[in-house]
């Protein structure tokens, strides 16, 4: 496993929607060695988000949304706890779940 990273899990339409919290940018899923299951949600959580994006963000979809991005960012720490995690809603740009949240 690679050494310790601080991680933001966002709905930000460039990039993989992991983001290095301390160098900037995208890091690309394969790095950080996720389980392939795990990757997929990521990626089709972020299909989700940027479909959401492009038609304005319906109040019916940020919800939704947001929890799974939470859900992801659990399971990115279940998979990675020598990481530091976190996640932030790019609906209402603020941080709703911290690494040392459960």
């Amino acid at each position: 496993m690679s050494a310790h990273r601080c991680l933001t899990i966002d709905g930000e339409l460039s990039g993989t929607r992991v983001r290095d919290a301390v160098d900037g940018g995208s890091v690309e899923l394969h790095r950080l060695e996720l389980s392939p299951a795990l990757a997929g949600r990521i990626v089709t959580w972020a299909t989700r988000y940027a479909d959401s994006h492009h038609v304005g963000f319906p109040s019916s979809d940020v919800a939704a949304l947001d929890a799974k991005g939470i859900e992801i960012t659990r399971a990115v720490r279940r998979e990675r706890p020598d990481s530091t995690v976190a996640y932030v809603s790019a609906t209402s740009v603020r941080t709703l779940l911290h690494s040392f949240e459960a």
